[in-house]
């Protein structure tokens, strides 16, 4: 046997060796996130739902398939619907607060810089999108006749209300006026409100400037000039 073909018999052998083990399988891989994250990603997806197609695309069905989970991984976080469109809305409350207090993030302690700051907050690009407006849209039609979601609007609206109040106040006093400043917060809510609603309509009525303007006439009716 010459040199040649003792070389190609072991070389393939070595071929038949290597075909008899089996192949090493790819490890899987799975997706595991903790319970933290596990609960944000359904409230996420619960809220692209919402923004996107309205309470009528927030069933458990849209919303796990939004997630990319099953139906059942949804029940085990949230017991029910109406939990989670109130776990939804305090994301959603938890994300205006916090632009709020981002706001007021500064040294400044001059009581117009700081009711200015407020107004600000209410329309920065941060919540003031179509996305975010739309899923608000989308919670208030509810308040009305869901009663976890009406006792969670008054709590968080409460604050939010109080804020404005106390700005309000410290604005008024340093111009030595005296008027009601818990009313006058509730007038200034009430009109952001409206103005989201009517932005959430049509985005094409007025910019985030012309609304914070409305604000400081609203104000400046009652004899705090903020321009």
């Amino acid at each position: 046997m010459t040199e040649s073909d003792r070389s190609a018999r072991l070389t393939a052998a070595s071929e038949v060796a290597v075909a008899r083990v089996p192949a090493k399988r790819a490890a899987p891989r799975f997706s595991r996130l903790s319970p933290a994250a596990r609960r944000q990603e359904i409230l996420e997806a619960a809220r692209r739902c919402l923004a996107r197609d309205g309470v009528g695309g927030f069933t458990v069905a849209e919303i796990a398939s939004e997630a990319g989970i099953s139906n059942g991984l949804i029940g085990h976080y949230f017991p029910t619907k109406d939990a989670l469109l109130v776990a939804t809305y305090q994301v959603e409350a938890d994300r205006l607060l916090e632009s709020t207090r981002a706001a007021l993030d500064g040294k400044d302690e001059d009581p117009d810089w700081r009711l200015k700051a407020l107004l600000g907050s209410a329309f920065c690009v941060e919540i003031f999108n179509e996305e975010t407006v739309a899923t608000w849209l989308a919670l208030w039609g509810q308040v009305r006749t869901n009663a976890a979601l009406r006792e969670a609007h008054k709590e968080i609206y409460a604050t939010y209300r109080r804020g404005f109040a106390r700005a309000i106040a410290r604005s008024a006093e340093a111009r030595g006026l005296d008027l009601n400043a818990v009313a006058l917060a509730s007038d200034i809510s009430a009109l952001i409100d409206g103005l989201w609603l009517e932005w959430g309509l049509d985005p094409q009525l007025f910019e985030a400037a012309d609304a914070i303007a409305a604000c400081h006439r609203l104000l400046a009716a009652h004899g705090i000039d903020l321009d």
